[in-house]
Formats: structure tokens, C-alpha cells, sequence
């Protein structure tokens, strides 16, 4: 009895983990949800380090204030593709995934994309809008 009890509880851990880690695209939607609401410097706060350490937060806030003025208020967001990687060029060996969503804004349409790495919880460390 004491072994399938402790059988049990090793299956179950790592489901357990993973409910307590969010996903990549996860945490894409919340950081999404911050550059939606204009909450532009929590954004710069919420991102990863690698982020936060190639623009600052002042440059940061100026140019997404720039890109989301020229396409208005976001209407619709679909996941296109999320690809896992272990390298990017000119940043650290890691773990990361991009995401790529069609958007629907209020002037046009644009695909983002999110740059996450796994650091201790995934964190963006880059986006672009095109």
C-alpha cells in the first residue's frame, strides 16, 4: 500500500510542477495584456533581464507608445506559431520560445512577436510589431 501511495505521488509531482509553472504562452498573454492597457513601464519591469538590459526603460516606453498609437486599440489576438529554441543570435544560450500572433488592432493589422526565456519563470525578452 505504502508503495503505490509513493508510486502515486512520484507520477503526480511533475504535473504538479508544471500547474505551478506558468507557460511561456502564459505569461506572453499577461505581459500582453500590460502593453494593452498601456501599462507600458510595468511591462519594461515584468520583462527579462536580457530585455531590460538592451533598452531602458524611458527609450522602451517611448517607442511601444510609438508602435501602439499607430495601430490603435487591439481588437482580436491569435497564436500563429510557437517555436522552442536553445540559442538566439547575440543573446545567452537558454531556453526560449517565440510566439507569433496575428493581431487585429483598430487601424491595421500586424503579427507580433514575442521573445520568452526560461530564467527562473519565462520572462519576454523581446517583441516586435510589424
Amino acid at each position: 500500500m505504502l508503495k503505490n501511495a509513493i508510486a502515486f505521488f512520484l507520477l503526480m509531482l511533475p504535473m504538479t510542477l508544471l500547474a505551478e509553472s506558468p507557460s511561456a504562452e502564459t505569461e506572453a498573454k499577461s505581459w500582453l495584456e500590460l502593453i494593452d492597457s498601456q501599462e507600458y513601464k510595468k511591462s519594461w519591469d515584468e520583462s527579462g533581464e536580457f530585455f531590460r538590459s538592451n533598452i531602458s526603460k524611458e527609450t522602451w516606453v517611448k517607442a511601444i507608445d510609438a508602435a501602439r498609437v499607430s495601430v490603435g486599440e487591439i481588437y482580436t489576438r491569435n497564436l500563429l506559431t510557437e517555436k522552442p529554441l536553445t540559442s538566439l543570435p547575440n543573446a545567452p544560450k537558454g531556453e526560449y520560445v517565440v510566439l507569433r500572433y496575428r493581431s487585429e488592432f483598430a487601424y491595421s493589422n500586424a503579427t507580433e512577436t514575442l521573445t520568452l526565456r526560461n530564467n527562473n519563470g519565462w520572462h519576454v525578452v523581446g517583441y516586435f510589431i510589424k
